[in-house]
């Protein structure tokens, strides 16, 4: 913790560390749900969250063996010249998978990364880009170090759901990332909402800002 109160958490810490630290649930309830849904234990305690963050984004014609990549043609994102999933399409349209990626997003999380030229600070807002075939914005030669999750309030909430074809290992089909800060009232201060796997950048629901300034519970507030 540092003395504005952010938490840095290293590229290097395991998943699974940060899916069971007392601190991310404390501060970052969603990045911790998050971690703790990645993959399988075994992974967990083998990954590290700077490897979920950089985590490349995947498609089912892309995925495969050589061999049946070969058969097929290849694909945009890889040694070909046409899309398998949609027909005549010009840009490469494989999805982000990375489950912290919409919770760092919800968490006005940044990255610090490190490379020849020296070292710089990204906002997570900005880091995915609308890319199949490459969506970080990570220089050559750079690697991530660090990742700072700035001090949240006492009124945070925050939540991370996964719809996969299994119970564990699998990527997600569905990533959905939400925060809410109540202020000393009980009124919603901030609400956000992002969504993942959709697309080769994680999504934010605008909408979502439509909750604040109402109370949860109420009429107006389970109709917004």
């Amino acid at each position: 913790i540092e003395a504005d109160g952010s938490m840095v958490i290293g590229a290097m810490t395991t998943i699974a560390d940060v899916a069971a630290s007392k601190m991310v649930a404390e501060r970052a309830p969603c990045l911790a749900q998050a971690a703790s849904l990645i993959a399988g234990p075994q992974l967990r305690r083998a990954g590290t969250i700077g490897g979920n963050v950089l985590l490349d984004t995947r498609c089912q014609y892309y995925n495969q063996t050589h061999f049946w990549r070969t058969s097929l043609g290849f694909c945009l994102k890889k040694d070909g010249t046409a899309c398998h999933v949609v027909t005549g399409g010009s840009r490469c349209v494989a999805a982000a998978a990375a489950d912290t990626a919409p919770a760092l997003m919800t968490l006005a999380a940044s990255l610090r990364m490190e490379g020849a030229s020296g070292a710089r600070e990204a906002p997570a807002e900005d880091f995915w880009v609308a890319d199949g075939v490459s969506n970080r914005r990570l220089l050559p030669g750079e690697v991530l170090v660090s990742i700072r999750v700035p001090a949240t309030p006492a009124g945070h909430r925050g939540a991370y759901g996964k719809l996969r074809e299994r119970g564990s290992i699998d990527f997600p089909l569905l990533g959905v990332a939400a925060r809410t800060d109540l202020d000393a009232d009980g009124v919603v201060a901030r609400a956000e909402l992002v969504l993942t796997a959709l697309a080769a950048r994680p999504r934010r629901v605008t909408e979502a800002a439509s909750l604040e300034g109402l109370r949860p519970g109420t009429p107006e507030f389970d109709q917004a």
